[in-house]
């Protein structure tokens, strides 16, 4: 009979440990400072700084980034996303332009491409 319940209790645990680490990865994993590059190939500017901060409250990141040394200047406004299940969606709005980025993400990677009017081209972060 001792083992039986052992066991179980080993089961019960392990769901425990298992629900609580999805629940901390989904609950805000991308929340923090972020900083890296965006690559414009072929573009009159091919490269510039990208930095800002994300907060992420389960599948929705919000926060501000921005993009340095664009055509257009410094870019600078508000991202607003989702984050699910390794896929990265956000757009950044600032002024009349719209930057839509759509890419993949860890716990302290997020890279892909993203489109605009001002130019195409890829973006890589990290904290």
């Amino acid at each position: 009979m001792k083992k039986p319940l052992k066991i179980l209790l080993v089961m019960v645990l392990g769901v425990f440990i298992v629900a609580g680490a999805s629940v901390a990865l989904a609950g805000g994993g991308l929340t923090g400072n972020w900083s890296g590059q965006w690559t414009c190939p072929g573009g009159e500017i091919q490269n510039g700084k990208l930095h800002g901060n994300l907060t992420q409250n389960g599948d929705k990141v919000n926060g501000t980034w921005t993009l340095v040394k664009t055509v257009e200047g410094d870019i600078s406004g508000p991202l607003n996303g989702t984050a699910k299940g390794g896929m990265f969606i956000g757009d950044l709005k600032a002024g009349g332009v719209n930057i839509h980025f759509d890419g993949t993400y860890t716990d302290n990677k997020i890279s892909g491409k993203y489109s605009s009017p001002i130019g195409n081209g890829g973006f890589n972060v990290s904290k």
